[in-house]
């Protein structure tokens, strides 16, 4: 199936940086222009065009999101990247012509028929995935189904255990006996968990997506999304006698913590990437975490209703991140209480213990 799939020889990397660098063009200078045509009215775009930049918002959004899941998709090879790519570069056009309906009217709608026309090809291309992702989707969903009936309406065996009297004889008692049955109790339970550690220390998976491009881009949509939403903010206050911070004061001082958030487990991340430390996943996690969350106090100002959507959809992708962060929060912990218990232990063993001086010699 994957060699089968034709490759999109518009998205490589050097073409996904390009289009990332013109919709960041686009976007900053539209927005200048409307701060520009605004300044000297008594309202904002968000009260002559709410729907549209409410709208503008939510394809905004939608961009980030599938530009974070395109850089995850290409480094895992996936065979969805093709569609995720081509979801992107529509939300980025949807935005975009958003933008310009607050300017001028007539050039948005001249260049949605454009840009409609050119978007063909990479629309047909996107039903086909998507028929193809839904089909797969499909059949996964009722084969899990049929399993869960058959494993209902199976009856219930145990399988037959073996005979205790065959295994009597001295020498398969001490063959089948494990050397931690002759050492006790905690000892055994200290050899179990440092071993288990250990395990999970060599089995820790690597994040696929949170390689150094793929953290390059997301700081990248960060810093995108956090400019953008400022401005519009700005906009949106300028005809107010009345500040943010008036109006959400509890979002805003939030909203301040998520970004010294997001810049302290950056700074981390990239010091636990050199060290090559197994703690680097759970940071990259926080970061992206602090980084949705300033995100989406910076767009309750601007609209409830879509702060509200897009959090739904991006709490249903944190998902499988938050499950990580949690199985990593886990051995973090573990691992430090078994070190501090180690510690008390050597302390309490050394205060206890006598003080004994060496004999004098007889003079």
């Amino acid at each position: 199936m994957a060699e089968n799939l034709p490759s999109n020889l518009g998205f490589k990397g050097d073409s996904i940086v390009a289009q990332h660098a013109i919709f960041a063009l686009l976007v900053d200078t539209l927005s200048n222009q409307i701060q520009v045509k605004y300044q000297s009215m008594p309202v904002s775009p968000f009260d002559t065009h709410m729907r549209i930049m409410s709208a503008f918002n939510a394809a905004l959004l939608i961009y980030a999101t599938t530009s974070v899941a395109e850089v995850i998709l290409r480094t895992q090879k996936s065979v969805h990247q093709r569609l995720v790519g081509n979801i992107r570069l529509f939300a980025s056009a949807l935005a975009a012509i958003l933008l310009l309906v607050t300017l001028s009217l007539i050039v948005s709608c001249i260049i949605s028929v454009l840009w409609t026309c050119l978007f063909v090809k990479l629309a047909y291309e996107s039903c086909q995935d998507l028929c193809q992702l839904l089909s797969q989707t499909t059949n996964k969903v009722l084969s899990m189904l049929k399993k869960l009936i058959a494993a209902v309406r199976s009856p219930n065996e145990k399988p037959n255990q073996p005979n205790v009297e065959v295994l009597t004889s001295p020498i398969n008692e001490v063959t089948i006996l494990h050397p931690l049955v002759y050492s006790s109790k905690p000892q055994r339970q200290h050899l179990s968990s440092k071993r288990r550690l250990q395990q999970m220390a060599e089995n820790h998976p690597p994040h696929l997506g949170f390689k150094g491009d793929s953290i390059v881009v997301q700081h990248a949509i960060f810093a995108l999304l956090v400019d953008t939403l400022s401005n519009q903010i700005q906009v949106k206050y300028l005809s107010m006698r009345v500040s943010p911070f008036d109006t959400h004061q509890r979002v805003m001082s939030t909203f301040f913590a998520a970004l010294f958030i997001y810049a302290t487990t950056s700074v981390a991340e990239v010091i636990l990437r050199t060290q090559k430390s197994v703690h680097q996943r759970l940071v990259g996690n926080i970061r992206l975490f602090a980084s949705a969350l300033a995100t989406i106090l910076l767009l309750v100002t601007l609209s409830l209703i879509v702060s509200c959507i897009i959090s739904v959809l991006w709490a249903c992708f944190f998902v499988k991140l938050a499950y990580e962060s949690c199985q990593d929060l886990c051995q973090l912990l573990s691992q430090t209480t078994d070190e501090v218990l180690r510690m008390l232990k050597k302390l309490i063993a050394t205060v206890r213990s006598p003080k004994e001086k060496p004999n004098q010699p007889n003079v």
